[in-house]
């Protein structure tokens, strides 16, 4: 079905870029519906107000506009998406654990460097950059879907040797046991 078909079986004109024709969907006695066609998707616009459901139900109901708009996937595509889904589905549990981990971590190291900011005879000057940087991880990290943890967790695991050195650094002088367990499981991971 093209833009051009529908025109044509409502009895449409060419405009602009699209059509016109009368809306099937109210008793119109002049053109108000726009069709065009954008990346092989048929666009719908009624400027009396009808709506898009009422619009495409009446074109539907003319044998205009299919009864299910199911992209048709090739067998790659297929192979491609269950390769792709078994490999999410392998990530997930590794990518929560390590999202528990990273929340700690995280957690202590704001509250270290904010603590740095209040009291200005302490361990030296806050890096505001850190600050910023673990309050931003943090938010993707507590409200991202399971798939921007599993996303979040590949980068790590990509990225980790090249970026995270300072850190392991950093967790294993810590006081509290767990950071520096995950320092010791973040080593191995190095």
């Amino acid at each position: 079905m093209t833009a051009q078909h529908i025109a044509r079986e409502l009895r449409g004109r060419r405009s602009g870029f699209g059509y016109v024709a009368r809306c099937p969907a109210h008793d119109d006695r002049s053109p108000s519906l726009s069709i065009g066609e954008r990346d092989g998707k048929i666009l719908l616009h009624c400027h009396a107000g009808c709506s898009q459901a009422d619009v495409i139900e009446a074109l539907r109901s003319r044998g205009l506009w299919p009864e299910h708009e199911k992209p048709e996937w090739t067998p790659a595509e297929r192979r491609q998406w269950a390769r792709a889904r078994r490999e999410f589905e392998r990530d997930l549990p590794a990518a929560r654990y390590w999202l528990r981990g990273m929340i700690v971590v995280l957690d202590v190291m704001l509250e270290q460097e904010k603590q740095k900011l209040l009291d200005q005879a302490g361990g030296g000057p806050a890096d505001t950059g850190l600050i910023r940087f673990c309050t931003s991880l943090l938010a993707r990290l507590e409200h991202g879907t399971d798939s921007a943890v599993v996303d979040e967790y590949r980068w790590w695991r990509s990225e980790f040797p090249k970026h995270c050195a300072g850190l392991i650094a950093w967790a294993k002088n810590q006081e509290r046991a767990e950071i520096r367990a995950l320092a010791k499981y973040l080593g191995s991971a190095a």
